[in-house]
């Protein structure tokens, strides 16, 4: 064997000279080759660029040293080409330092160098640059134009690498304005482009632009998958630098998860990574997230410490955007301290800088943070003055999430000022465009499973056979080049022809277990598509059924409304009106909530509320209904408690299982709400009609998913079952129980625990 490997040791030396005698010429790094150039001329100042190139993100003061002496050089040579270079290059430098006017004009003179000696490419590149100075201004539209005229002369040039990068960046700045259609072709375009042309840096690349595409979209399962698959690249080829900034991305959508451990994981990964080159851009992205989920996880004081950290480094690199964003988290740490004043110091040096750069972003989301420190100071002229500006800039730039923030604010502002009219609007422009961010998603994942799913499994069979393929051209480009230098190696042919035999065994038998095991993960595939179609078409029967449901029980409330004026039983005419809106409004709520939390947990503001104040106020939602059938309430408590609950979700709570109970109740009946303590602090809640009841049959099954409640008393009556639904979703939220006990003799009762409640006082009982 000793005799075989010397033998194969010559042959590769023969084959691949420079593969045993080290890195060859090309391999060196850009400052390896500048070391080894000794000459002041065209070759130094194009070597000088590059290696300031490579230095940008890891230090950017050798990057500056760089271009200092390459654009000396290039004035006293007049070599247009390296001063054209020399110029972006320093655009690319104030870039990293995020000092934006100098980089618009660095490149714009770069530009008339590069249009005056016919540089097509290095004209594109200025467009590039352009584009994204705009983007990061806030000039979205500005921004596409100039990413536009570089993708032109890209694809008149056939520059494969810069169309992606050019794709990539159209895709981003089309999401921002919430274009997610648009934003995922390019984006998807992108990455085929990377694919085709078999560069790994790029593929990574084009990864984490889809993963901050479908981040932006919702879809986090996506982006999570795309920014792990780009982290596999980089660690695969040592790309510490991208692998630190991959990294971090795949902890922030950990943390939005909830994963907070493994979240942490990866930052410390990240910060591995960035230590190992210096890049201290790549330390700044995972000191910040760190400081994001320690804030997750209310530990302030570590979420404070990282997100010092941040400041400081990104004041050390100088990186200008990043000192904005550290501020505006400082602020935001504070607020959720109840730190006031020190917040509002935090977000004016957010502003101020913000301005000073035309970062307008995050001055919008800084105005809105004010907002919200005065608005619970109730210096809700003030907080109506930063919501005003916030939203006026929020719709300047096209920004959807951030319209719905200003637009919150200012709903909340305008209502405590008495400007009703302008708080109606704001109101309705922030639930449209929450609607939009919260809802859109889940649709279109919904709509389009089946599409999605066959795409990626015709994707994955040819993918698979490319494999083969390539395998087998493999093999034969190995066969020629021994036939090519079996003259050399005669003497050992013999021996090599029965290792290449063995070798090609086993590369078969490989073959033949991925495409077993291919096949069997194909197998399975399938059959969780037709799962996923059943799926589907019960989904599509229920919506059918939901529908004419809900325009059976939304006629009857119009129509009384309609010609409620010809109703002579009816005294109080506006407060029956008022009352059957209240109906029609709670069904649509439902139907939205349901829709809205199919995919995402319920999630509660917990707060320390009196239970008898949300009995009361569910009690007087339905109270006009009730006795417009005769029917009264009685309330029966043990002791008064105090519930560390959400108020509007609980109140909620009681208004449909209320209005259940009026529903299906007999006139001259009584509802009565009963609570009482159990073990562990647990509240019960038990809401009791003698009207009606349910047979044991549906007992089983109105708790389901879209169950729907149907009394045995009285066969007309029903409902969607979306109320119920709701309280399922509610209850568990607040990690209680919930459940129905019905029969002939005792009528029907609903019951629900909440965790978390304090008895107060004993109370008396109460009849309404």
């Amino acid at each position: 064997m000793r005799v075989v490997f010397v033998l194969l040791s010559i042959l590769i030396l023969i084959i691949h000279p420079n593969k045993c005698l080290g890195q060859s010429a090309e391999e060196n790094s850009p400052e390896d080759k500048l070391l080894q150039h000794h000459l002041r001329d065209t070759v130094k100042v194009d070597l000088l660029n590059a290696a300031a190139d490579a230095m940008q993100n890891i230090s950017p003061d050798k990057a500056y040293k760089y271009l200092s002496e390459a654009g000396e050089i290039a004035d006293e040579l007049n070599y247009d080409k390296g001063r054209a270079d020399y110029l972006t290059q320093m655009a690319l430098y104030y870039y990293v330092s995020s000092e934006f006017e100098k980089v618009l004009e660095y490149t714009n003179k770069s530009l008339t160098i590069n249009k005056r000696i016919g540089d097509e490419k290095g004209a594109a590149k200025n467009y590039y640059y352009i584009g994204k100075i705009n983007y990061f201004q806030g000039n979205v539209d500005q921004a596409i134009d100039y990413l536009n005229k570089a993708l032109k002369i890209q694809i008149a040039l056939k520059d494969s690498t810069a169309i992606c990068y050019t794709y990539a960046s159209l895709g981003t700045n089309y999401a921002d304005i919430g274009k997610y259609d648009l934003a995922l072709e390019y984006e998807k375009d992108a990455l085929e482009i990377a694919y085709n042309i078999k560069d790994d840096k790029t593929i990574s690349f084009a990864l984490n632009n889809l993963g901050v595409v479908y981040e932006l979209h919702g879809n986090w399962p996506k982006a999570l998958e795309c920014y792990q698959k780009s982290l596999l690249i980089d660690e695969r080829q040592n790309n510490f630098k991208d692998a630190a900034v991959a990294a971090s991305n795949v902890a922030n959508i950990l943390k939005t998860q909830g994963n907070f451990t493994e979240a942490l994981e990866h930052c410390e990964k990240g910060l591995a990574y960035s230590r190992k080159v210096g890049y201290k851009t790549g330390l700044c992205y995972n000191y910040e997230y760190m400081a994001h989920i320690y804030a997750a996880q209310q530990n302030y004081t570590k979420a404070w410490e990282y997100q010092q950290k941040t400041l400081s480094l990104q004041k050390e690199i100088g990186n200008q955007q990043g000192v904005v964003i550290a501020y505006r988290d400082l602020a935001d740490i504070l607020v959720l301290q109840n730190n006031y004043d020190e917040a509002s110091n935090f977000y004016h040096k957010a502003i101020k800088l913000s301005q000073k750069i035309s970062y307008k972003r995050v001055e919008v989301s800084s105005y809105i943070g004010l907002s919200r420190i005065n608005s619970k100071l109730k210096n809700h002229q003030t907080a109506y003055y930063f919501s005003q500006k916030a939203n006026k800039m929020a719709i300047a730039i096209d920004n959807i999430e951030l319209i719905s923030q200003s637009s919150e604010a200012l709903a909340r502002s305008c209502e405590k000022l008495g400007k009703y009219k302008e708080a109606y609007h704001a109101h309705t422009t922030f639930k449209t465009m929450s609607d939009s961010l919260h809802n859109e998603a889940n649709v279109r994942r919904i709509s389009g499973l089946e599409h999605e799913y066959k795409a990626e499994k015709e994707k994955a069979l040819l993918q698979l056979e490319q494999q083969k393929k390539d395998r087998l051209q493999a093999a034969e480009l190995k066969k020629q080049k021994l036939f090519r230098n079996t003259f050399i190696i005669a003497f050992v042919f013999m021996i090599l022809l029965a290792l290449n035999i063995w070798r090609g065994l086993v590369e078969k038998n490989k073959i033949n277990k991925l495409l077993f095991a291919k096949n069997l993960e194909i197998k399975k595939q399938a059959e969780e598509l037709i799962k996923t179609n059943q799926s589907l078409k019960q989904l599509s029967r229920f919506k059918e059924d939901m529908t004419n449901m809900l325009i059976h029980d939304l006629k009857n409330p119009l129509s009384t409304m309609i010609h409620v004026d010809i109703l002579s039983e009816v005294t109080n005419k506006d407060e029956l009106v008022k009352h059957l809106a209240f109906k029609m409004l709670n069904m649509i709520e439902n139907t939205l909530d349901l829709y809205k939390h199919e995919s995402v947990k319920l999630v509660v503001n917990k707060e320390k509320n009196d239970l008898n104040t949300i009995i009361n106020s569910a009690v007087e939602e339905v109270d006009f209904l009730a006795k417009f059938n005769q029917l009264s309430f009685n309330i029966s408590q043990e002791h008064s408690f105090e519930v560390n609950a959400d108020l509007i979700v609980v109140r909620r709570i009681f208004v449909n299982i209320l209005s259940n109970a009026v529903k299906f109740s007999s006139q001259n009946n009584v509802i009565s709400i009963h609570t009482k303590a159990l073990e562990n602090n647990t509240l019960k809640v038990i809401i009791h009609n003698n009207g009606s009841y349910i047979d044991i049959d549906q007992q089983k099954h109105i708790f389901e998913k879209f169950g729907q409640l149907k009394s045995n008393s009285n066969s007309k009556m029903h409902s969607t079952g979306l109320g119920l639904n709701y309280c399922v979703l509610a209850v568990e939220a607040h990690n209680g129980k919930i459940g129905v006990e019905s029969s002939k003799e005792k009528g029907t009762s609903f019951w629900f625990t909440l965790p978390e409640a304090k008895l107060v006082t004993n109370t008396e009982v109460a009849e309404i």
